[in-house]
């Protein structure tokens, strides 16, 4: 008689679950993709794909399911506070010519590859893990509208692919702050709904001051990504205000000229957003180390 496949908990549908799913299956697992969201999240913001990931994407055989919008018509402005401009280097003119992505389109294309062999269920997260020598039983809370149900299961594996506040890591190995280290640097990104006013929609601006920067970043086919960076010594403060407050005292107190004022009238007005402070983890029985990630909060 055949044994059945072990089965896999993947927990977050990002990039990195849905990846998981496709390889463990491939070797013969039973893989379930659990996502706290109700439902596929936005396409997300800009990514660069090196020549590693579209190496990693081509053997995934979805390389050309994600596509590449990068505008070859593009043209990267550094810019001051006054108005004045000079060409500079956008992130497409780095070497290794990256493709400019959301992160939206490699998701698309793995879980379009994903979706009919691996079992996904939205609005569900684990509330406790019980590890035992034949597995892991695993409650699962699953939010309907206003329903809440909860189910136990077993599972071979759990694999914790839920971004930075990782629910696994801490129902497994404890409270956040026992693995993650500040790194006293603010990150804030979204999709503009208008250009810069005397730029094409095609064209990129780079702000570059001392601890600071803003950056755009053009895409054919889709709205322009916005980037702000900041470092602070108080990140706890940045939070305890709405943050474009942050976003202009950090990049105050000099008056902010037309391009950086439109660019944070953008973020102010966009629908949605990340902010979010840039951190290192580590997970026990890993090496020393440390790997910079940030995710938006409740992601």
């Amino acid at each position: 008689m055949n044994k059945p496949a072990p089965r896999a908990l993947i927990v977050g549908m990002g990039i990195g679950g849905l990846a998981t799913a496709m390889r463990l299956h491939d070797i013969g697992w039973d893989p379930v993709i659990v996502e706290r969201a109700s439902e596929r999240r936005a396409p997300g913001y800009f990514i660069g794909l090196f020549e590693t990931g579209r190496a990693t994407a081509k053997r995934m055989g979805i390389l050309d399911a994600i596509g590449n919008r990068t505008d070859p018509t593009t043209i990267t402005y550094d810019v001051e506070r006054d108005g004045r401009r000079r060409p500079g280097m956008g992130y497409g003119d780095l070497p290794g010519g990256p493709r400019l992505i959301l992160r939206g389109d490699i998701e698309t294309a793995l879980h379009d590859a994903v979706a009919l062999r691996t079992e996904m269920r939205y609005g569900t997260t684990p509330t406790a893990l019980g590890e035992h020598p034949a597995g892991v039983v695993v409650t699962l809370r699953t939010t309907t509208g206003e329903d809440i149900a909860e189910t136990t299961e077993h599972f071979d594996l759990v694999i914790g692919a839920d971004g930075v506040r990782s629910t696994v890591r801490h129902l497994a190995f404890g409270p956040d702050n026992r693995f993650m280290r500040p790194l006293h640097h603010i990150v804030a990104a979204t999709t503009m709904k208008e250009p810069v006013p005397g730029y094409r929609s095609q064209d990129g601006v780079v702000l570059a001051e001392p601890g600071r920067s803003v950056w755009t970043f053009p895409f054919t086919g889709h709205q322009p990504g916005l980037l702000f960076n900041y470092r602070t010594d108080d990140e706890d403060a940045q939070f305890r205000r709405p943050p474009i407050e942050s976003l202009r005292a950090a990049f105050g107190p000099e008056p902010v000229g037309p391009v950086l004022g439109h660019l944070l009238r953008q973020f102010e007005q966009a629908d949605d957003y990340i902010f979010d402070s840039a951190r290192s983890r580590w997970t026990p029985g890993t090496p020393t180390g440390s790997s910079c990630s940030v995710t938006p909060p409740g992601a």
